[in-house]
């Protein structure tokens, strides 16, 4: 869980590129977490990589169909 604040700390900060790396390694430390993996895909978002993003919220939908923010943060990535 610490490492996922750092995470959304340094996001807030501007340090995208450093955010996503945290995020990727919490992902990897639980593969399953929906939380960490959408932290992943709204980092490569705000890089503006929106195909990278949109590939990994739709991997969300396989572990749960029904996170309305998934839906919703997929629709910003067509916009």
């Amino acid at each position: 869980f610490a490492l996922y604040v750092k995470g959304l700390i340094l996001r807030h900060q501007g340090k995208i590129e450093d955010s996503l790396q945290i995020f990727r390694l919490v992902t990897e430390l639980n593969p399953q977490n929906i939380r960490n993996i959408k932290q992943v895909a709204r980092s490569l978002f705000l890089l503006g990589k929106k195909e990278a993003a949109l590939d990994i919220y739709n991997d969300c939908l396989t572990i749960d169909q029904n996170d309305w923010e998934v839906y919703h943060n997929r629709g910003l990535c067509y916009a």
